[in-house]
């Protein structure tokens, strides 16, 4: 893919694959110059004895194919596997593999099958990279890690073309984990993948990206939360009417107009008398028990009338000199009367009585009209 123009955001595609399997015609493989041929049969000086194995094991092989195999299978039978640094700095590392130390890692079993093939006359190459790393559900993303690094050989016929050959012994795979530690290391690659990409890597293109698609998805759910109240208020327009249509069009349409007006006076009433009732009853259950924190009450939501307006208590202040830090003099005398109150509520020496707190009440009522009309306080 080649953008002809500058990329701004991220671009998003898909992609579809078919491995289609057919027998190749011969005529359709591209066949290897006389140079290059050459450059995949080079070889170094090398130890008589390796030509002689070579010779050994694909003495009655009559294909490239066969000989291919056969070269895999007796490496991988015959050497062990092992990370395990070997004499690298002998004259002929290659000798001391195949006849001293026979084990080594896939590099020294991918270099010694090409040169065996090469002895034969098989154009071959040494091919460096990685195994099939671990898919990670969590994060969507495969896993390579370094020991997914691999060397391979490829051998050329002239009949199918390059052909991978694998002659490293196949490794025991360590214990399995727990299912646990599994999905413990997945969240783990997942958040280190976020990190890398969202936060190192957070260049332009990614802001901008990110950006967008909260800005379409924040005006998708204002457009979709939008439609949603209307539908609701044109539900609750039309009940109404349909409502209000039958009472007037039914017969006795004036007197049930006017019970319905008598039934919202009355629960209007009864919500304000059971109201004030019942706060009149925990007043007097307070002093009956001589509880004196119902000033305490009082106070704190004087407190929150002022806080609203941006008058806000310092904690070390005591009552009276919050009262005297307020400038504003209509606010102050109410603030001062309520202080004077509370302190003859909470602090005094006589019984508390039911009209002390009604009085505080009164005050308090008294300051949020007052305030009402006041946008700021300092």
């Amino acid at each position: 893919i080649t953008a002809t123009f500058r990329i701004t955001r991220r671009l998003n595609y898909q992609a579809l694959s078919a491995i289609v399997r057919a027998r190749i015609p011969a005529t359709s493989v591209a066949k290897l110059t006389k140079e290059a041929r050459a450059g995949y049969l080079q070889l170094p000086g090398l130890d008589k004895r390796v030509g002689l194995l070579a010779r050994s094991i694909v003495s009655d092989a009559s294909t490239t194919a066969e000989k291919a195999r056969r070269l895999e299978s007796y490496l991988q039978s015959h050497y062990q596997y092992s990370l395990e640094a070997s004499a690298l700095e002998e004259a002929q590392p290659l000798s001391n593999f195949l006849f001293e130390n026979r084990k080594g890692h896939c590099e020294y079993f991918a270099t010694a099958m090409a040169i065996l093939l090469r002895m034969e006359g098989v154009p071959s190459r040494v091919v460096n990279g990685f195994r099939t790393g671990e898919y990670n559900a969590v994060g969507e993303d495969f896993i390579f890690r370094g020991r997914d690094a691999h060397s391979w050989v490829e051998a050329y016929d002239p009949e199918t073309g390059w052909s991978a050959y694998d002659p490293t012994p196949i490794q025991k795979s360590a214990a399995e984990q727990s299912t646990l530690l599994v999905t413990f290391s997945n969240y783990l690659d997942a958040f280190e993948l976020f990190w890398g990409e969202w936060i190192l890597g957070y260049d332009d293109i990614l802001q901008f990206s990110l950006f967008h698609d909260l800005q379409d998805r924040s005006a998708l759910w204002m457009e979709a939360s939008r439609r949603r109240l209307f539908a609701m208020e044109h539900g609750l327009l039309r009940l109404t009417e349909t409502a209000w249509h039958g009472v007037r069009t039914s017969p006795g349409g004036s007197l049930w107009i006017w019970i319905l007006a008598m039934l919202a006076v009355v629960s209007w009433v009864l919500w304000f008398g059971v109201g004030r009732l019942t706060r009149r009853a925990r007043f007097r259950a307070a002093i009956a028990a001589g509880n004196r924190t119902v000033a305490v009450e009082l106070y704190q939501e004087m407190l929150i009338v002022l806080r609203r307006r941006g008058k806000l208590k310092p904690p070390s202040w005591t009552p009276s000199e919050f009262a005297e830090s307020i400038k504003h003099p209509l606010v102050y005398r109410e603030v001062n009367q309520l202080t004077q109150l509370y302190h003859l509520l909470r602090f005094g020496s006589g019984p508390v009585s039911l009209e002390q707190i009604e009085s505080l009440r009164h005050k308090l009522a008294g300051l949020k009209s007052t305030c009402r009309g006041i946008p700021s306080i300092t």
